[in-house]
């Protein structure tokens, strides 16, 4: 984490105190640039890998998951927990929450910003209930709340992050739709 945060800074900084606009900095700035893309494809892809292997045994055979599609859901549960934590670093500058953005011209971009923090919200439980449900302090009835708490927490992920992109994306400036 603490290298995701150093390379933000180096990038919004400059190299080495450098004004952001010296021609010493491109490099660096062009060099995090690539990491920060590597971060948005790490996430994008265990939250794909996520997303097919959780909502397969809900929507394919109504049951938990279990074999190789349990065992590819937990190996990508950590690398999206680790992307998105980079994810948050990097894009809660530029998702703050301001007054401009709620003018009818940039209405879009601040519901963007609003479906990114209800994303990140919604990591929380989704995460937590299943690092808690690993501990022996829950009963039958609490595995099972913890069960359901990830899987309705997965779907509004799915949803905010979805809008989100959405949001984001298409509303940018500079795109057709702005």
């Amino acid at each position: 984490m603490l290298v995701v945060m150093g390379l933000h800074w180096t990038a919004r900084r400059g190299a080495f105190g450098a004004a952001a606009g010296a021609v010493e900095a491109k490099p660096v700035r062009s060099w995090v640039r690539l990491i920060f893309y590597g971060i948005y494809l790490i996430w994008g892809g265990s939250f794909i890998v996520l997303a097919l292997t959780g909502f397969a045994a809900t929507l394919g055979w109504g049951g938990p998951m279990s074999g190789y599609l349990l065992m590819l859901h937990c190996t990508a549960a950590p690398v999206f927990c680790a992307a998105t934590a980079a994810l948050a670093l990097i894009w809660a500058e530029r998702s703050r929450l301001r007054p401009e953005d709620w003018k009818p011209a940039s209405c879009e971009i601040g519901w963007g910003n609003i479906f990114f923090w209800l994303m990140l919200l919604a990591t929380i439980p989704l995460i937590l209930s299943m690092v808690v449900s690993m501990l022996p302090i829950f009963g039958t009835e609490g595995q099972e709340f913890l069960y359901h708490l990830h899987r309705w927490s997965a779907l509004a992920l799915l949803l905010c992050g979805g809008y989100m992109i959405f949001l984001k994306t298409a509303f940018r400036p500079g795109s057709t739709a702005a």
